[in-house]
């Protein structure tokens, strides 16, 4: 079954949405090695799902989600991220940051990361956000599709030898501007 395209929704999530949750951690387990998850994953994604200035983007295929993506404004977590990344300090706090962005095992490499980025993208310009930005891993080649995905509107873009988040493999700081965005300077 194809995937459809992605689901965005950008709203508080009830109590009667227990099996999204489910889903979303499921994904998690999936997509992380244990010592990359949160330590307790269950009550950090409930924490994000009740802030309505986060955006949890699915990918569905028929009625399971087989991919998400969560947005953050980036002054939520520009402290702690900068602890191991201090040029994050630099980058506006009207940016977004791509918190996780997950996709099931059997769903790699059919355009189910490349959906979410790109809604994530629109999200954010209807947000008025001046950046999305992300720690893109070099071994699954995230960092080589957000450049490719996103070619004339990435303006931050280093490379940090270990980033602690995921076991301290090689990643690439990105931040691109959004579609309302990309003609105005940041």
């Amino acid at each position: 079954m194809p995937c459809s395209p992605p689901t965005p929704f950008c709203s508080r999530i009830a109590d009667s949405d227990a099996s999204v949750l489910r889903s979303i951690l499921t994904t998690e387990s999936e997509s992380f090695p244990r010592d990359w998850q949160f330590p307790d994953t269950a009550k950090y994604f409930q924490s994000l799902m009740v802030k309505p200035e986060n955006c949890f983007i699915c990918c569905y295929a028929g009625s399971a989600i087989v991919g998400h993506l969560v947005l953050v404004p980036l002054r939520a977590v520009k402290c702690e991220l900068s602890k191991s990344d201090p040029q994050i300090l630099a980058l506006p706090d009207t940016a977004y940051y791509i918190e996780t962005l997950a996709v099931r095992k059997r769903w790699r490499r059919r355009g189910v990361a490349s959906s979410m980025l790109i809604e994530a993208t629109g999200e954010v310009g209807k947000r008025h956000g001046q950046l999305l930005g992300m720690h893109a891993r070099v071994s699954n080649g995230l960092n080589r599709l957000a450049l490719h995905l996103f070619k004339g509107s990435i303006v931050v873009n280093y490379k940090i030898d270990r980033w602690p988040w995921t076991g301290n493999e090689e990643s690439n700081f990105l931040a691109w501007t959004p579609p309302n965005r990309s003609s105005e300077t940041t």
